[in-house]
């Protein structure tokens, strides 16, 4: 078994704004990273995009399900996309170009989550949209990395990971939109 030991890359959590890209149409788009080849990545096949190779297709299957299901529940979306690398790109940059170019989340609610994995390289990046950010403070989405998914991801337990990243996600969203709902939110409109 191939080890690559995953990291947290510096700014995952940059909670800066997402400004639309243009989309040529093409298959594949490009992410360039300063100083850094161009990366492309595919268009999304659902929920979740495995470009790596690395799930089965039930694997796959089931965490279409859970992230539909979430979906459904919230109006929240959870995209994920994993490749094999990024050619030397920022895993940061290529999530935070994936949601825009992949349009996750409601467009009036910014509110997407994208997972970003790179085997080859061992990075791991979660960008969430604007609208999620008040729900997904750094420490975290630092916290969720660090304890649910990169010891898994280690040892190339990449479904592992990515469900129990995925559920707790899903449970930081709901827990703090019920305390932002107890308290009357002063978040309103982002």
């Amino acid at each position: 078994m191939h080890h690559v030991d995953y990291t947290i890359p510096p700014n995952t959590m940059a909670h800066t704004r997402i400004v639309p890209l243009m989309v040529t149409g093409s298959l594949t788009f490009a992410v360039m990273a300063p100083g850094a080849a161009a990366f492309s990545f595919p268009q999304p096949q659902g929920y979740v995009t495995d470009a790596a190779g690395v799930l089965t297709a039930q694997q796959e299957r089931m965490l279409e399900r859970q992230l539909k299901g979430n979906e459904k529940r919230t109006e929240d979306e959870v995209a994920v996309l994993l490749v094999r690398t990024t050619d030397g790109g920022n895993v940061v940059k290529a999530a935070q170009d994936v949601g825009n170019a992949w349009g996750v989340g409601k467009k009036t609610e910014n509110n997407g989550v994208v997972i970003f994995l790179s085997v080859n390289e061992g990075a791991v990046a979660m960008f969430p949209g604007p609208g999620l950010e008040p729900f997904l403070p750094k420490d975290t989405l630092q916290n969720i990395l660090e304890r649910q998914m990169i010891p898994r991801l280690k040892r190339g337990m990449f479904f592992q990971g990515l469900r129990k990243g995925i559920r707790a996600l899903e449970k930081q969203i709901a827990d703090a939109r019920g305390r932002a709902a107890e308290g009357g939110s002063e978040e309103g409109s982002g």
